[in-house]
């Protein structure tokens, strides 16, 4: 049987973990919070979207770390790059960003993203893989030189959009850029005996007792591009010198009463509207297709343990 591209990315990923039923098999250890997304008025003149209008809008934001381990301990490194997946929600309407906290990504195409995974899966036995296709892939060497620290709390990471974006104002203007969902003060890390005296649990410790003391923030960076900024690649780095645009904020009230609901949750990362949609790259066809067979292969194995 041929397998589509997309069943052949989502079986490089299994083939490099053990995903338990139900998990997914990647971020698999994850926590769900409720909150409201409060768009700044400014936001208005970009996008003529529901979700950036004056009412709030409820959210679901799921944090997560990296790998299909359930219990991978959250002062590991491989825990690293954090996600986070955010559901803006109404009676009328639902739009996700999904991101994580790696600024790039390993590959600009579906079949680089496959090469990458195959040579990862292999680096123990076949090192020679990975070390080849470093050498000859610009994007993959500088994913895995970057630095992952472990962030102090969910809410102290910077979490990057892949794809670009375009906006759609009331007239019809349109403006394309990058999104980051970010720290309302600055982005905050733990490392050497500080990240060593953290225990396994620490982050969603953290936030727990954050959320007893009162609301949790991020807020939504909007960045518009600038002429040399490639928004077709998602493997392009953010440039950290632009200026940025606040969209509004995400406030966290608490934690999701039902935890287990994060295996019947289903984000899609490149579902928009007409008003805020993306600019397109060869990789958002791809990415929706796989997080859809993903869902699908994990509610099947769910129901089969």
């Amino acid at each position: 049987m041929v397998r589509s591209m997309a069943g052949r990315l989502l079986q490089t990923l299994h083939n490099g973990t053990v995903a338990s039923p139900g998990c997914r098999v990647n971020h698999a250890r994850g926590i769900l919070l409720t909150g409201i997304f409060r768009a700044n008025p400014e936001a208005a003149k970009l996008s003529n979207s529901w979700f950036l209008r004056d009412a709030p809008v409820p959210v679901m934001v799921r944090f997560s770390e990296t790998t299909g381990l359930a219990d991978i301990a959250q002062n590991d490194p491989r825990a690293n790059p954090r996600g986070i997946a955010v559901r803006f929600h109404d009676p009328d309407h639902a739009f996700d960003m999904v991101g994580h906290a790696a600024n790039g990504f390993p590959a600009r195409t579906s079949s680089e993203f496959i090469e990458f995974l195959e040579a990862i899966n292999l680096q123990v036995t076949r090192p020679e893989l990975l070390e080849r296709h470093l050498a000859q892939n610009e994007a993959a060497r500088r994913f895995m030189a970057a630095a992952r620290p472990t962030p102090q709390s969910y809410v102290s990471e910077r979490y990057f959009l892949l794809h670009g974006f375009v906006l759609t104002s009331a007239i019809g203007e349109k403006t394309r850029g990058k999104i980051c969902i970010e720290p309302v003060t600055v982005a905050a890390y733990l490392n050497g005996n500080a990240l060593v005296r953290t225990g396994a649990n620490f982050m969603q410790q953290e936030i727990r007792q954050r959320l007893r003391d009162g609301p949790a923030s991020m807020r939504i960076a909007f960045q518009p591009a600038e002429a040399a900024d490639r928004l077709d690649d998602i493997s392009a780095p953010w440039a950290e010198n632009h200026q940025k645009v606040t969209l509004g904020q995400i406030v966290l009230h608490a934690l999701a009463p039902d935890q287990t609901a994060q295996g019947n949750l289903g984000f899609t990362p490149c579902r928009a509207d007409a008003d805020f949609d993306f600019t397109g790259d060869p990789m958002i066809s791809m990415r929706n297709e796989v997080y859809g067979l993903a869902f699908s292969r994990r509610r099947a194995r769910q129901s089969s343990a």
